[in-house]
């Protein structure tokens, strides 16, 4: 906006624009200048730098391996002055909105990868952060024990275990 002086006023940006507001989308922090000259031919200047930062991309942590039935530790990476969300799965997490939470499986996610996603919003200083980074928990099976058949013996009589049709 101009201030003082007598309207109506010019406007020379450094980008060779000529319009009172100017809309930019810089690839690298730049520099701009306006100059504004009135109706009798009196000139202000002034500039202004804008900074870029590049996107913090969201990390979503370590793929995880857990035995069916327990609960998966998540830990994803949450900036200050960022919010973020867990999403993904059948199962259910203990606190979406926190970067550690747990997440218990569902009904249907006893064996295999199950995908789940760290969705992060915000800005913190000088600082973008934006976007999405998936992990997985490996669901391996309960194993299965059959240490065979109660048996019988006599004191001191030797037996062998291998005997007993075990299995796993």
């Amino acid at each position: 906006d101009s201030i003082g002086g007598t309207g109506p006023y010019n406007f020379l940006w450094s980008t060779g624009e000529i319009t009172q507001t100017i809309d930019v989308t810089p690839s690298a922090s730049s520099a701009y200048q306006v100059t504004v000259t009135d109706a009798i031919g009196c000139k202000g200047e002034d500039a202004f730098d804008v900074s870029i930062s590049p996107i913090v991309i969201a990390d979503a942590g370590p793929e995880i391996v857990v035995c069916t039935g327990e609960v998966a530790n998540l830990s994803a990476v949450q900036p200050q002055g960022t919010t973020g969300q867990w999403s993904g799965g059948t199962g259910s997490f203990m606190n979406p909105n926190s970067p550690t939470t747990q997440y218990i499986a569902g009904p249907n996610e006893t064996d295999g990868l199950v995908e789940l996603f760290w969705t992060l919003e915000g800005s913190s200083g000088m600082q973008c952060f934006s976007g999405m980074d998936s992990t997985y928990i490996q669901i391996t099976p309960l194993l299965t024990v059959y240490a065979g058949d109660d048996t019988f013996v006599c004191s001191d009589t030797q037996f062998s275990l291998s005997t007993l049709n075990a299995s796993i």
